[in-house]
């Protein structure tokens, strides 16, 4: 059953603007000055976040709120107004410093963005549900056609929900988890009361009760490079008109089922995935995909997997459809997939295959991102060779490479693209720093720089966890992680057209830490190619892209 509808808490009656406020001011900090908003003469200093975003709402001019660090409490919902039409950004100092929560006891929304006309973005912070939201009730954000980047959600209580969309909007760089205790409901929800589309990318929803939940023909929902860990009920639910289309992303299920696609009387559904790892953990009684349409219903439901790796379920499908030529097919497509052909199938429809394969597909099973690929992996280069599309996998790594060495570059089956360690570099020498290249003082060197060499050392150095850290900005820059397996030089080269900037640091066996310097890297796309390289000059190299934001 699906899960109730929040109510949302109306307005504080009478609410007013500060008559301090300048009939055209557009930027508020709150609740007193930064660095990020310092009082110049023009910014205005306001002690609530709810009133920044009513003040001067419709005058024709942008506003945007910056929230200090700290924790922003409102004694209700936060909201916006149903008048309101200019644009609106609110930005924080970074989900781990900028958190905004509520007192209420109440079935609220900690944040309602929803009402009114005006373009919103939120980004830079966390919403959070106290412990205090009763049972199964409350949500942290309603909003409409509003982008969410590097927003985290931390859910305290038991059972609220993440973000309802309404008519649709963007969620990109965050997280919905709960913590201390709490149990995340629905991750990510859509509501048809409006027409638009729903875009999830580079982000996690860890241990919903629902995932991501499509339910309306008006809001067609596309996921990428999304990370979706066991589930209690479902990891995508698809129904009633809903659509989805998820590529490069992972779920992992131990109870739930990860993908469930149902046509009602309202509506049929469709679910499709392209590079996708779903794997099932131990004890996992459901299977991977489940297609069904319901009894005497004459919409279609349908579920199609291409380029995946789908393993561990007792069954990869289950299809389910009355008989008869007034009712809808349910119908299921696995190609070019690396998957168990095992499943139920039952009444009209059909299940299809070609190009599959049913092999251990030998991931690497520990560390950041379990699920990529050994070398060997018979995964590799198994993908569609026609297939196009998808130039980045899960990470942002380049798709295709040559992974098995025939000197054909093609896609991997699977979320990641296994990247092959660079050939000997055959060239005059060490390289030297040039203009772009500074040390970097965020990484703590191996003793002594890099190791000497072992005796016939004839092995390249393993990069691998890289995480290029969320919010990275020109004005505030940001950091990148990752793990070598032994000590390396590690240049990084951000490319972007003839535009080139390098760092260079001594890296330590272990993790590792990149600073990015305020204003070292333009507001643009950026190809990052890492090369690490160790005493003997063993290298290996990996390419990812990245976004800078303002």
């Amino acid at each position: 059953m699906p899960r109730p509808h929040l109510i949302a808490a109306g307005l504080a009656a009478g609410l007013a603007l500060l008559a301090a406020a300048p009939a055209q001011a557009s930027t508020f900090c709150v609740p007193d000055y930064t660095a990020a908003c310092p009082n110049n003469g023009t910014n205005i200093k306001l002690g609530s976040l709810e009133t920044a975003m009513q003040a001067n709402q419709s005058d024709g001019v942008k506003d945007t709120i910056h929230v200090a660090p700290g924790v922003i409490t409102d004694p209700g919902s936060i909201e916006t107004d149903s008048g309101a039409d200019d644009p609106l950004e609110i930005i924080g100092a970074g989900p781990a410093s900028t958190v905004v929560t509520t007192s209420s006891t109440g079935n609220i929304y900690v944040m309602n963005i929803e009402p009114g006309s005006r373009a919103t973005t939120v980004r830079d912070l966390t919403i959070r549900i106290p412990a205090t939201t009763p049972e199964d009730l409350g949500g942290a954000m309603q909003a409409s056609g509003a982008t969410l980047d590097n927003v985290d959600v931390d859910v305290r209580n038991d059972g609220g929900d993440g973000i309802s969309f309404v008519g649709g909007g963007v969620f990109r760089n965050g997280r919905i988890a709960s913590s201390a205790g709490g149990e995340l409901g629905d991750g990510i929800r859509v509501n048809g009361a409006n027409n638009g589309s729903m875009t999830v990318e580079d982000s996690r929803i860890e241990s919903p009760s629902w995932g991501i939940y499509a339910d309306s023909a008006n809001v067609p929902v596309t996921v990428r490079r999304v990370v979706i860990t066991t589930p209690l009920a479902y990891g995508v639910r698809v129904t009633a008109g809903g659509s989805v289309a998820m590529s490069n992303s992972v779920i992992t299920s131990q109870t739930g089922r990860p993908v469930t696609v149902l046509a009602t009387a309202g509506g049929g559904a469709s679910f499709s995935g392209d590079h996708l790892t779903i794997v099932g953990l131990s004890g996992q009684p459901n299977p991977a995909v489940a297609v069904e349409v319901g009894t005497g219903v004459a919409n279609n439901a349908s579920a199609l997997l291409v380029n995946s790796i789908v393993r561990s379920f007792p069954a990869t499908y289950d299809r389910k459809a009355p008989v008869g030529g007034a009712t809808g097919n349910a119908t299921i497509g696995l190609h070019h997939s690396n998957f168990a052909p095992t499943g139920t199938s039952v009444g009209d429809g059909s299940v299809t295959s070609s190009n599959g394969s049913n092999t251990d597909p030998q991931f690497v099973g520990t560390g950041t991102d379990p699920y990529r690929l050994k070398p060997g992996s018979p995964s590799i280069d198994r993908a569609n060779p026609a297939a196009g599309g998808l130039a980045v996998d899960l990470l942002g790594a380049v798709r295709p490479r040559d992974g098995d060495g025939d000197g054909v570059a093609r896609s991997d089956q699977g979320a990641y693209e296994y990247q092959p360690p660079a050939p000997p570099d055959l060239g005059t020498g060490p390289t030297t720093p040039d203009s772009g290249g500074t040390p970097d003082p965020g990484t703590t060197p191996a003793p002594g720089g890099t190791q000497p060499a072992a005796p016939g050392d004839t092995l390249a150095p393993k990069l691998t966890g890289l995480r290029l850290g969320k919010g990275l900005t020109r004005r505030r820059g940001g950091t990148i992680r990752f793990a070598l397996s032994e000590a390396a030089r590690v240049e990084l080269r951000f490319t972007r057209g003839k535009r080139k900037v390098t760092l260079r640091v001594n890296g330590k066996a272990g993790a590792n830490t990149v600073k990015v310097a305020r204003r070292k890297l333009a507001a643009a796309q950026w190809t990052l190619t890492m090369v690490a390289t160790d005493a003997a000059g063993n290298r290996t190299s990996t390419v990812r892209r990245l976004t800078v934001r303002r």
